[in-house]
Protein backbone atom coordinates (compact mmCIF):
# COMPACT_ATOMS: atom_id res chain seq x y z
CA UNK A 1 0.00 0.00 0.00
CA UNK A 2 0.96 3.55 -0.37
CA UNK A 3 0.40 7.02 1.09
CA UNK A 4 -0.49 10.26 -0.76
CA UNK A 5 -0.44 13.79 -0.43
CA UNK A 6 -3.76 15.18 0.28
CA UNK A 7 -5.40 16.74 -2.71
CA UNK A 8 -4.94 20.58 -2.78
CA UNK A 9 -7.89 23.18 -4.10
CA UNK A 10 -10.44 25.54 -3.37
CA UNK A 11 -13.20 23.52 -4.05
CA UNK A 12 -13.39 20.00 -2.93
CA UNK A 13 -16.07 19.05 -5.69
CA UNK A 14 -13.75 20.37 -8.04
CA UNK A 15 -11.05 17.65 -6.40
CA UNK A 16 -13.47 14.97 -6.42
CA UNK A 17 -12.70 13.28 -9.66
CA UNK A 18 -9.43 13.50 -8.70
CA UNK A 19 -9.49 12.03 -5.55
CA UNK A 20 -11.86 9.30 -6.60
CA UNK A 21 -9.41 8.30 -9.59
CA UNK A 22 -6.28 8.12 -7.34
CA UNK A 23 -7.47 6.30 -4.46
CA UNK A 24 -9.92 3.78 -6.80
CA UNK A 25 -7.57 3.78 -9.75
CA UNK A 26 -6.05 0.38 -8.71
CA UNK A 27 -9.46 -1.42 -7.31
CA UNK A 28 -11.64 -3.54 -9.35
CA UNK A 29 -14.65 -1.89 -9.64
CA UNK A 30 -17.74 -2.97 -11.80
CA UNK A 31 -18.85 -0.55 -15.02
CA UNK A 32 -22.18 1.27 -14.31
CA UNK A 33 -24.68 0.30 -16.91
CA UNK A 34 -26.92 2.32 -19.18
CA UNK A 35 -30.60 2.49 -18.66
CA UNK A 36 -32.27 -0.06 -19.94
CA UNK A 37 -28.86 -2.46 -20.25
CA UNK A 38 -27.00 -4.50 -18.38
CA UNK A 39 -23.08 -5.31 -18.59
CA UNK A 40 -22.01 -9.02 -17.94
CA UNK A 41 -18.27 -8.24 -18.59
CA UNK A 42 -16.16 -8.39 -15.74
CA UNK A 43 -14.66 -5.74 -13.41
CA UNK A 44 -11.86 -3.69 -14.90
CA UNK A 45 -9.26 -1.56 -13.64
CA UNK A 46 -9.94 2.27 -13.81
CA UNK A 47 -13.84 2.11 -13.30
CA UNK A 48 -15.84 4.82 -11.30
CA UNK A 49 -17.16 4.58 -7.73
CA UNK A 50 -19.16 7.06 -6.91
CA UNK A 51 -19.76 7.35 -3.21
CA UNK A 52 -22.15 9.32 -1.77
CA UNK A 53 -21.63 11.73 1.19
CA UNK A 54 -23.89 13.78 3.54
CA UNK A 55 -21.68 16.48 3.92
CA UNK A 56 -18.84 17.93 2.57
CA UNK A 57 -15.30 17.61 4.33
CA UNK A 58 -14.33 21.31 5.80
CA UNK A 59 -11.07 20.06 4.59
CA UNK A 60 -8.07 17.73 3.78
CA UNK A 61 -5.43 18.22 6.21
CA UNK A 62 -4.85 15.48 8.15
CA UNK A 63 -3.00 17.05 10.93
CA UNK A 64 -5.76 19.51 11.64
CA UNK A 65 -9.26 18.23 10.37
CA UNK A 66 -11.62 16.95 12.99
CA UNK A 67 -14.98 16.33 10.89
CA UNK A 68 -16.40 12.96 10.41
CA UNK A 69 -16.69 13.57 6.59
CA UNK A 70 -12.53 14.43 6.52
CA UNK A 71 -11.50 11.43 7.75
CA UNK A 72 -13.74 9.56 5.50
CA UNK A 73 -11.82 10.77 2.84
CA UNK A 74 -8.54 10.63 4.55
CA UNK A 75 -8.58 7.58 5.80
CA UNK A 76 -8.59 6.37 2.21
CA UNK A 77 -5.87 8.57 0.85
CA UNK A 78 -3.15 8.67 4.28
CA UNK A 79 -2.29 5.04 6.39
CA UNK A 80 -0.88 4.93 10.01
CA UNK A 81 1.14 2.60 11.60
CA UNK A 82 -1.43 -0.17 12.50
CA UNK A 83 -5.18 -0.17 11.71
CA UNK A 84 -8.49 -1.62 13.54
CA UNK A 85 -10.15 -4.58 11.74
CA UNK A 86 -13.16 -3.56 11.04
CA UNK A 87 -14.73 -7.35 11.96
CA UNK A 88 -12.55 -8.57 14.89
CA UNK A 89 -11.85 -4.75 16.09
CA UNK A 90 -8.15 -5.68 16.52
CA UNK A 91 -5.15 -3.77 15.98
CA UNK A 92 -2.87 -5.14 13.18
CA UNK A 93 0.18 -3.63 11.24
CA UNK A 94 -0.60 -1.69 8.13
CA UNK A 95 2.27 0.61 7.66
CA UNK A 96 4.24 -1.62 10.72
CA UNK A 97 5.81 -5.03 10.40
CA UNK A 98 3.83 -5.88 13.46
CA UNK A 99 2.28 -4.33 16.54
CA UNK A 100 4.82 -2.59 18.90
CA UNK A 101 7.38 -4.44 21.26
CA UNK A 102 6.45 -2.97 24.51
CA UNK A 103 8.35 -2.58 27.71
CA UNK A 104 7.07 -4.31 30.93
CA UNK A 105 6.32 -0.88 32.90
CA UNK A 106 3.87 -0.43 29.34
CA UNK A 107 5.91 3.00 29.20
CA UNK A 108 7.69 1.98 26.02
CA UNK A 109 6.58 1.12 22.52
CA UNK A 110 8.99 0.45 19.62
CA UNK A 111 7.54 0.13 16.07
CA UNK A 112 9.53 -1.88 13.36
CA UNK A 113 8.39 -0.21 9.63
CA UNK A 114 8.05 -1.84 6.65
CA UNK A 115 10.64 -0.83 4.41
CA UNK A 116 8.53 -1.47 1.29
CA UNK A 117 5.95 1.49 1.78
CA UNK A 118 6.34 4.48 -0.52
CA UNK A 119 4.63 7.10 -1.20
CA UNK A 120 2.93 7.66 -4.61
CA UNK A 121 5.70 10.08 -5.98
CA UNK A 122 8.02 7.09 -5.35
CA UNK A 123 9.82 8.03 -2.72
CA UNK A 124 9.95 5.42 0.26
CA UNK A 125 8.12 6.01 3.60
CA UNK A 126 11.07 5.66 6.64
CA UNK A 127 11.11 6.66 10.38
CA UNK A 128 11.93 10.00 9.08
CA UNK A 129 8.53 10.14 7.82
CA UNK A 130 6.58 9.10 11.30
CA UNK A 131 8.96 10.84 13.65
CA UNK A 132 7.82 14.23 11.24
CA UNK A 133 4.18 13.61 11.36
CA UNK A 134 4.59 12.73 15.11
CA UNK A 135 6.12 16.14 15.55
CA UNK A 136 3.49 17.88 13.24
CA UNK A 137 1.04 17.06 15.93
CA UNK A 138 2.78 17.82 18.91
CA UNK A 139 4.15 21.10 17.38
CA UNK A 140 1.81 24.24 19.96
CA UNK A 141 2.30 26.37 16.55
CA UNK A 142 0.09 23.65 14.65
CA UNK A 143 -3.59 23.97 14.65
CA UNK A 144 -4.37 20.68 15.73
CA UNK A 145 -5.91 20.57 19.48
CA UNK A 146 -8.11 17.97 18.32
CA UNK A 147 -5.42 15.59 17.55
CA UNK A 148 -2.94 16.85 20.47
CA UNK A 149 -5.02 15.77 23.11
CA UNK A 150 -4.79 12.02 22.69
CA UNK A 151 -1.22 12.47 22.93
CA UNK A 152 -0.84 14.53 25.50
CA UNK A 153 1.21 11.76 27.77
CA UNK A 154 3.21 10.55 25.11
CA UNK A 155 7.04 12.82 26.09
CA UNK A 156 9.21 11.24 23.76
CA UNK A 157 9.85 9.82 20.57
CA UNK A 158 13.56 8.69 18.95
CA UNK A 159 14.47 7.23 15.70
CA UNK A 160 16.68 3.78 16.62
CA UNK A 161 17.38 3.42 12.83
CA UNK A 162 16.20 4.47 9.80
CA UNK A 163 13.22 2.09 9.85
CA UNK A 164 12.79 1.89 13.55
CA UNK A 165 10.57 4.09 15.94
CA UNK A 166 10.48 4.26 19.78
CA UNK A 167 7.88 6.14 21.54
CA UNK A 168 7.96 6.71 25.36
CA UNK A 169 4.88 7.22 27.63
CA UNK A 170 4.36 9.28 31.20
CA UNK A 171 2.31 7.02 32.23
CA UNK A 172 0.66 3.74 31.45
CA UNK A 173 -2.66 4.04 29.66
CA UNK A 174 -4.35 1.70 27.63
CA UNK A 175 -4.94 3.52 24.89
CA UNK A 176 -1.34 3.97 23.95
CA UNK A 177 -0.90 1.69 21.06
CA UNK A 178 -3.93 2.54 19.85
CA UNK A 179 -2.71 6.08 19.45
CA UNK A 180 0.73 5.61 18.68
CA UNK A 181 -0.49 3.24 15.50
CA UNK A 182 -3.44 5.32 14.45
CA UNK A 183 -1.97 8.69 13.38
CA UNK A 184 -1.25 9.49 9.44
CA UNK A 185 1.87 9.04 8.56
CA UNK A 186 3.24 11.85 6.06
CA UNK A 187 5.74 12.79 3.76
CA UNK A 188 8.62 14.87 5.84
CA UNK A 189 10.01 15.32 1.98
CA UNK A 190 6.36 16.99 1.03
CA UNK A 191 5.32 18.78 4.11
CA UNK A 192 8.78 19.96 5.21
CA UNK A 193 11.06 20.09 2.96
CA UNK A 194 13.22 22.73 4.75
CA UNK A 195 13.51 20.46 7.99
CA UNK A 196 11.49 23.31 9.93
CA UNK A 197 10.34 20.85 12.48
CA UNK A 198 13.81 18.91 13.65
CA UNK A 199 14.24 20.95 16.61
CA UNK A 200 10.21 20.60 17.45
CA UNK A 201 10.81 19.42 20.91
CA UNK A 202 7.45 16.69 21.68
CA UNK A 203 7.60 16.54 25.40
Amino acid sequence: MVTTPPVHGHSFLRALPILLAVLLGGFLIAPVAQTGQSDPSPPVTGDWLIEHMMSDPEQLNPVTSNDSASSHVLNNIFESLLQRDPRTLELKPQLALARPEISEDKLEYTFRIRQDARFQDGRPLTGEDVLFSFKAVKCPLVNAPFARVYMESIVDAELLDPYTIRFKARNPYFLNEDVLGGFEVLPRHYYDPEHLLNDVRVA
